[in-house]
């Protein structure tokens, strides 16, 4: 409700108020216009709260306007200072956290060190958790301006895959930005689409016929086994190209 709207209705209770005073009326029309008021103050107050509400909302964004940018991104966001340990994370992180083993967000969250969650799970033989010690370490100390890492990220129930981003902080900052984006749906699709490819290939080899296709400067880029056969060559890919 706009201060338009929430003037018209002060000036319409007064209005009434006025009626009730000066126009003889009934008990009936006395109770009915006093209910109008009552419901008309009910929805100021509601409109009143609502304001508050909105500025209290305001007033957290406008005190932290970092912290809402960092809420705004669906990646797993975190920010590290010079020594690698956490200062701020995102809420997408946050969730991520307390629906993996960390409900009180005690080992995943401010204050902990990436690094050494890293070792950790190097100690553990994590080839993964290596490679991304080694970038974050090289980005931390300014040798490299990005590191990028994709890695699976499997439950017991359900496949995942990830790629970690890693970036200095500008500004004059010391520190790193971290970035887990889920790309599970892209790995799946292209799992999928070598299944096909692998199918298509079998079933092609398995044909008598000779199939090839070609670019449009006559070389082939697909040929089955028959054709590698008559045309004299190991296999299908020595004649690509």
């Amino acid at each position: 409700m706009n201060d338009k709207v929430l003037d018209q209705q002060l000036e319409s209770i007064f209005q009434r108020l006025s009626q009730l005073r000066e126009a003889p009326i009934s008990l009936a029309e006395l109770t009915l216009g006093v209910e109008e008021i009552s419901t008309a103050l009910k929805e100021i107050q509601i409109t009143n709260m609502d304001i508050r509400r909105q500025g209290l909302e305001a007033l957290k964004v406008s005190e932290n306007p970092n912290q809402t940018i960092l809420d705004a991104i669906k990646a797993h966001v975190a920010v590290l200072d010079k020594d690698g340990t956490i200062i701020a994370v995102n809420d997408a992180w946050k969730q991520f956290a307390r629906s993996n083993g960390d409900p009180s967000l005690a080992h995943t969250c401010e204050g902990v060190n990436y690094l050494t969650v890293c070792r950790r799970a190097v100690s553990r033989g994590s080839h993964e958790a290596a490679q991304a010690l080694d970038g974050l370490q090289s980005v931390l100390a300014g040798v490299e301006n990005c590191f990028t890492l994709e890695y699976p990220c499997h439950a017991p129930t359900k496949e995942a895959w990830y790629i970690l981003q890693a970036a200095p902080l500008n500004g004059g900052y010391e520190g790193a930005v971290v970035i887990h984006i889920d790309i599970t749906a892209r790995r799946l699709a292209e799992e999928m689409l070598l299944q096909e490819h692998n199918l298509l290939r079998t079933l092609i080899d398995n044909l008598p016929d000779y199939i090839y296709f070609k670019d449009i400067k006559s070389r082939f880029i697909v040929a089955n086994r028959a054709l590698a056969q008559i045309m004299g060559a190991e296999s299908p890919d020595d004649m690509v190209g």
